[in-house]
């Protein structure tokens, strides 16, 4: 297991330092320089391109450009808990160390069926070399019945440094879902993860949605993504919200649907569905990866 709590201080402190020398050094440079048509121009074609990118709502080119109504495609942070993941990349990224990050994706039969979270995997290590990947997934699981099954004795033995908890999808198929239980049934497994994993950092991702029998809109798709969201505040915890950046109430299925990605059962994904999961779960991430070293 990466050895991923130490901040490492002293490390950022010199990558301050040197971020200080070079913001002293840019004005001498820049008055020793005659400006000219070049330079205007291409700060001009810049400034374009921020306004073109505004103006088009920042969409993640992950998403199918036949998606209507999307979300942003971002991992919600609530408290920098991904901060000594993000570091140990940037670390293993430079090489300062030669142990690999490790990374355990838990969840229901979306992770059980293996292109979803191996697309992610795959990416990650392919990005970043030492990550080793690892997912458990279960059909038909809950955050309830996961925390019951002899998976997780396998999470524990592993020693993650990241572990991605992929369930609601069961949970909404309830017609007798209750936010309240789900929210309870949240903390038990987290809970247990943090007792046995104390080092490890955690990111959930909200379903991305489906239809009930007969093709029927699923109210409760909305109300499961909320309660995830609100468990991750509540514990300053990280998540992504697949559910809105693949659109949301109004469209996330229909989307996923129209662009013949969904399963003729209004559940599961192709698996041209599943890898496009992965690669927008992946671009969130790294999103978020390089937003943690502009904050350096």
């Amino acid at each position: 297991m990466y050895d991923i709590q130490p901040m490492k201080t002293v490390f950022r402190s010199f990558r301050y330092l040197c971020l200080g020398l070079l913001l002293a050094l840019v004005p001498m440079c820049t008055a020793a320089q005659t400006p000219d048509s070049t330079a205007t121009h291409t700060t001009d074609s810049l400034e374009a391109q921020l306004q073109a990118s505004a103006e088009d709502g920042h969409r993640s080119a992950a998403i199918p450009a036949s998606f209507r109504g999307v979300g942003d495609n971002v991992i919600q942070d609530f408290s920098e808990h991904l901060y000594p993941i993000f570091m140990a990349l940037l670390d293993i990224s430079e090489g300062e160390y030669l142990d690999s990050l490790r990374v355990m994706h838990i969840g229901d039969s979306h992770i059980r069926g293996h292109i979803y979270p191996q697309t992610f995997g795959q990416k990650l290590a392919g990005k970043f070399g030492a990550v080793r990947y690892r997912d458990l997934g279960i059909n038909g699981a809950t955050f309830s019945s996961y925390m019951r099954s002899d998976k997780l004795n396998s999470v524990y033995a592993w020693q993650p440094d990241l572990v991605i908890i992929s369930f609601g999808t069961n949970e909404a198929y309830d017609t007798n879902y209750s936010p309240e239980r789900h929210y309870r049934q949240i903390d038990e497994l987290v809970v247990a993860l943090q007792e046995n994993l104390p080092y490890t950092c955690l990111l959930f991702t909200t379903p991305a949605g489906c239809y009930l029998r007969g093709g029927r809109h699923n109210p409760n798709n909305e109300r499961c993504a909320q309660t995830l969201i609100n468990y991750a505040r509540d514990h300053g915890l990280a998540i992504y919200d697949l559910f809105a950046a693949s659109g949301g109430p109004t469209q996330a299925c229909s989307n996923w649907k129209r662009s013949g990605m969904m399963r003729p059962d209004g559940v599961h994904f192709t698996a041209e569905g599943y890898r496009t999961q992965g690669n927008m779960l992946f671009d969130a991430f790294i999103k978020a990866y390089e937003e943690a070293l502009n904050d350096l």
